[in-house]
């Protein structure tokens, strides 16, 4: 018992560090750290001359500080700019709304939801089973959240003045009733270029990168490659067109689409992949998309 405490102790003290690393400190840490966890090359990323694609996300949270849609960040407020530019047919519908948890009535949910924050990234609790849910814990996990920044969490600047809430939104499945598809597409200048495709992501994940076209490539970043391809998406066109109107304006974002192989729902828009720190394997496709985005 006096080992794991002194373990939790000197955990804490090392978080507590982190946060007070400097930027570039902090994001060469995060970066070299990833790179290892994910067996990638390994480099000193350069943020004053960038060249490949992590170097260049580095660059933007670094320097960037003005952004076309100011709100993008915010995953209550871009509702609005999301259904003004494509339509709200396309929002995952919305249970709710909540300053804090003790606002939630949680014998009033369904049975099967996901409760988020607005003003962060991975603050989510996925509920397949509200009989299984222990209430207390989530009341907890969700009131830490709210008294973080993630902007000190991650040092990206878009987070920063955000003003936290909850959100509890409908749980979403394919119409074979097994988890839903998730497809981010990599746009450069509003024009989308990839998509990516997450396997088994809970259990044995894999990633995949396709074309418009949808053509598997030959690259993957942190996760391993999975070489059988996929079927490809019957309203694949849709996506292209979705991720091109909700990308104008921004030099890299990545629009996040969830696809049940009938309908489309937005996920979420992310500037800054992998927090510019996700291994590009092979290590040349890391050049070569950094080659398609100036800044």
């Amino acid at each position: 018992m006096e080992n794991i405490l002194r373990l939790i102790y000197v955990k804490k003290i090392l978080i507590y560090i982190y946060k007070l690393m400097p930027d570039n400190l902090f994001l060469l840490v995060n970066f070299l750290f990833l790179h290892l966890k994910g067996s990638g090359k390994i480099y000193l990323p350069n943020m004053k001359n960038p060249k490949t694609f992590n170097e260049k996300m580095l660059y933007s949270r670094r320097f960037v500080r003005e952004y076309p849609i100011p709100e993008f960040a915010d995953k209550l407020l871009v509702r609005d700019y999301v259904s003004g530019k494509i339509g709200s047919k396309y929002l995952v519908p919305l249970i709710g709304v909540y300053n804090n948890s003790n606002e939630i009535r949680f014998d009033t949910l369904p049975e099967k939801f996901v409760l988020k924050t607005n003003h962060g990234s991975g603050w989510n609790i996925v509920c397949q089973n509200k009989s299984t849910l222990d209430i207390k814990h989530t009341k907890e996990q969700v009131d830490h959240w709210l008294k973080l920044n993630y902007y000190t969490e991650g040092r990206e600047w878009q987070y920063k003045n955000i003003k936290p809430v909850i959100l509890i939104e409908e749980f979403l499945t394919n119409i074979n009733d097994t988890p839903i598809t998730d497809n981010k597409l990599f746009c450069f200048n509003g024009i989308p270029k990839f998509i990516q495709v997450d396997l088994d992501r809970f259990t044995n994940h894999r990633r995949q990168f396709y074309d418009l076209d949808w053509n598997l490539q030959e690259f993957t970043t942190m996760f391993t490659w999975e070489p059988r391809p996929v079927p490809k998406p019957k309203n694949l066109y849709e996506m292209i067109d979705i991720a091109r109107k909700l990308s104008v304006g921004f030099k890299f974002l990545r629009v996040d689409l969830y696809n049940n192989g009938e309908n489309l729902y937005f996920g979420e828009l992310t500037l800054h992949h992998g927090g510019g720190c996700e291994p590009f394997i092979p290590s040349k496709y890391d050049i070569q998309l950094g080659n398609l985005l100036s800044i």
